[in-house]
């Protein structure tokens, strides 16, 4: 089947830049001048997607150091979603911005 979450943006500061929903474990979140990264753990052989709140569209998306194709995130409104494949060990996503 599919799953759907509503988030409330308005809920949020205006200013707010970071995670505010995802398909996974994140933990260790920092969020900078210039990049957000994160931790991220989940069910292996299942499919994560993260939601961040960004003033403007990022510059690159990595996982574990490796850039992530244009198709495995999409930026509109503020939003990005980062799709990538769940693994049950910890991998380090950052975000340029």
């Amino acid at each position: 089947g599919v799953r759907g979450l509503l988030v409330d943006l308005d809920r949020y500061p205006k200013d707010h830049v970071g995670v505010i929903a995802a398909a996974c474990r994140v933990t260790n979140e920092k969020v900078t001048d210039d990049a957000v990264s994160f931790d991220a753990i989940g069910q292996a052989d299942t499919n994560a997607v993260v939601s961040l709140l960004l003033p403007k569209a990022p510059k690159a998306v990595t996982v574990d150091g490796k850039a992530l194709e244009a198709g495995a995130f999409d930026f509109n409104a503020g939003v990005l979603r980062v799709r990538v494949p769940n693994r049950a060990e910890t991998v380090g996503v950052s975000i340029s911005r």
